[in-house]
């Protein structure tokens, strides 16, 4: 199978903005809340795109269930299981020590309707649902009503109080998702055309442009600049993938790569080896005595959750088993 190297680079900036953004301490300074509100407008909408993308870049002449059945054992064995760990360390951990989110013995029943052990998992419940529904539209123009129907959803007859199997979250992340097949379904006509041949490193640097202006009018709290972020978020990401893609020497973006590869298993357990951390730092005072204390405890946090489930990924990717548990090929 043939890597989509930008899409690699593409998921690994995605995946480094979710650890920075599921670090949220209560001592965070205001530049630090301004910066997680910021992250947020985008880096969802950014996996999903790229989830409709290669999903149809990858697609194979195959049946609804034998399709089903393989997106099943690749996202919801390893939801269960790290969903199992997760409320297993938090309680053993949460009489003695800071946890986010406490657990009871009932929400093991509760993962199979919501995400409970974290609510960032989510994301594995959407994802599912959208591929639940992706096969029955087989054409592009079939393709162009589920997206108008995600537009309507996401801006019009949004599901916000359905929490039931992550409703809520699909009904605002479909439209990403198919903005995804669109992109592929209709990239090709755009990307052979002579005007983007000629001007395309113009258009991804307006692109970029556009993200740094729109991202300053949000910080200056101007209104539906969040909404504006996440379409341009997405355009400025994916340029600079491309660009990022095209270095030849690859020993230079080797370590994007890798974090790419591992975006999964980093997704899965990062806010684990995120909390460890975290549960350390908040009990060192200098840590919490300054700005510069913030972003030293901040930045080993973040490191924790990317460095300490790449080790895993590269731990499971060694055993036949531990590869089917968790999802990889």
């Amino acid at each position: 199978m043939t890597r989509l190297v930008h899409f690699d680079i593409a998921k690994a900036i995605a995946i480094i903005l979710v650890v920075i953004g599921h670090y949220y301490p209560e001592n965070a300074p205001g530049w630090y809340l301004a910066l997680h509100s910021w992250i947020y407008t985008f880096h969802m909408p950014l996996f999903m795109f790229a989830s409709g993308y290669i999903y149809l870049s990858f697609k194979k002449d195959e049946g609804y269930f034998t399709f089903i059945k393989k997106k099943f054992r690749r996202l919801f064995v390893p939801y269960i299981i790290v969903s199992m760990i997760i409320i297993s360390i938090k309680l053993l951990t949460q009489r003695n020590m800071y946890v986010e989110n406490p657990v009871t013995p009932e929400t093991y029943i509760q993962i199979l309707y919501l995400p409970a052990a974290g609510y960032f998992l989510w994301f594995i419940w959407s994802l599912f649902t959208c591929f639940l529904i992706i096969p029955f539209f087989k054409t592009a123009k079939a393709r162009l009503v589920l997206l108008l129907i995600s537009i309507l959803l996401h801006y019009v007859f949004t599901l916000g109080s359905i929490e039931l199997f992550a409703i809520n979250e699909t009904s605002r992340n479909l439209l990403w998702f198919m903005v995804g097949t669109s992109a592929y379904d209709y990239g090709s006509i755009v990307f052979s055309h002579t005007f983007w041949e000629k001007y395309k490193n113009i258009l991804k640097i307006f692109s970029i442009i556009l993200f740094v202006v729109t991202s300053i009018l949000f910080l200056l709290e101007t209104p539906y600049t969040n909404e504006i972020l996440a379409w341009f978020g997405i355009a400025s990401t994916m340029s600079t993938s491309t660009w990022i893609a095209h270095i030849r020497a690859t020993r230079y973006i080797q370590p994007i790569l890798i974090v790419g590869s591992a975006s999964y298993i980093i997704y899965l357990f990062h806010t684990t080896f995120e909390g460890l951390a975290k549960s350390i730092v908040q009990k060192v005072t200098f840590f919490a005595s300054s700005d510069t204390g913030f972003v030293m405890g901040a930045l080993l946090c973040i490191l924790a959750g990317i460095v300490g489930p790449i080790v895993l990924f590269y731990i499971i990717r060694k055993f036949q088993m531990t590869r089917m548990i968790f999802g990889l090929k």
